[in-house]
């Protein structure tokens, strides 16, 4: 099915009606395949990190990771199946889950969506006439449903939803609950490769958020504001996966760990097991709690964030602020 550069194949892999198919874009989204994919049947990966996520997984090698370079030979694989399987993805507005979504469909099979994050557990705003026009196009070019958000997409036949805190997400009708024990299983296995990091066992981790990238405030304003709410260091810190700009070297006790955490400072943190996380408003604080089962408290630092700046990112929501306080 995908192309010789799929990482982690195996020779006995089931055959029949299968493997499904998943979209992973970040690490929030593998953990949610791994408690989706049924081993019996085998799931193909799309994977942004696939080079280094592969070898985390050789626990599971009912999962075959493919670059998602390669998108495109899984996409028309699973354009030309007629037995039906099931894509797993969280991202409603990407166009190659879409099409992936659409062959599924077209086979006799299902949709699952999975959770993005944080924004999951926000009302959905209305779509700007940007985001109408590609939903049109979408439609009318690859016979696809676009949505901005996940609560977008209820109600249709053969897909359904799932959550790590299904009470409080946004989506009405809610969500299914997401069995996450099948990755809590695993923990141990896939903990093993980050065992180094329990040399900060116990210290507070900082989170940061792509605001600077994003335009929301200047690099000057946020070191200035960080050095009013920071806690004394030594702190870990790691960088959105979308961020450019490192705030090493202009806030003092930031240890930067983000190059050695493999792409998953989740699970970095999950072995640090630090009593206390703070972030603008990081989704980790779900993940630690809801998914790898981490007591952890949270210090959140959005609306200081909104009242220096106004900028509306920051604005989150009472409902959203308390779940991942």
């Amino acid at each position: 099915m995908p192309s010789s550069s799929a990482l982690g194949a195996t020779e006995d892999r089931p055959t029949g009606h299968g493997p499904d198919i998943g979209l992973a874009l970040q690490p929030l989204h593998l953990a949610q395949l791994i408690c989706e994919a049924d081993p019996a049947r085998g799931m193909t990966v799309v994977a942004r990190n696939a080079a280094r996520w592969a070898p985390l997984l050789a626990c599971r090698p009912d999962l075959l990771l493919v670059p998602v370079e390669d998108r495109a030979a899984v996409l028309a694989s699973a354009q030309a199946r007629r037995d039906p399987f099931t894509t797993v993805h969280a991202v409603p507005w990407n166009r190659t889950a879409l099409r992936l979504e659409r062959a599924a469909l077209r086979a006799g099979g299902r949709v699952t969506l999975i959770e993005d994050g944080v924004g999951c557990y926000r009302k959905p705003q209305p779509m700007t006439l940007k985001q109408r026009l590609r939903q049109l196009a979408y439609r009318v070019v690859d016979g696809t449903r676009y949505a901005e958000h996940v609560a977008g997409r209820t109600g249709e036949r053969n897909v359904r939803l799932v959550s790590l805190v299904p009470d409080q997400a946004a989506a009405r009708p809610r969500p299914q609950a997401l069995d996450v024990e099948p990755f809590r299983a695993l923990l141990p296995q896939l903990a093993a490769p980050f065992a180094d990091f329990a040399r900060w066992r116990g210290h507070p981790v900082f989170f940061d958020t792509n605001d600077v990238d994003s335009g929301w405030l200047s690099l000057a304003d946020k070191v200035a504001l960080l050095r009013e709410l920071l806690p004394a260091g030594p702190l870990v810190y790691f960088r959105h996966p979308f961020q450019t700009t490192s705030l090493v070297g202009h806030i003092e006790g930031l240890v930067d760990l983000t190059d050695e955490a493999r792409g998953w400072n989740e699970m970095a943190t999950f072995v640090i097991a630090p009593e206390r996380i703070v972030s603008a408003f990081s989704s980790a604080a779900i993940t630690l709690r809801h998914l790898f089962g981490l007591p952890v408290a949270h210090t959140t630092l959005h609306e200081a964030f909104l009242a220096r700046t106004g900028a509306p990112g920051y604005a989150i929501g009472p409902d959203m602020a308390a779940l991942i306080a």
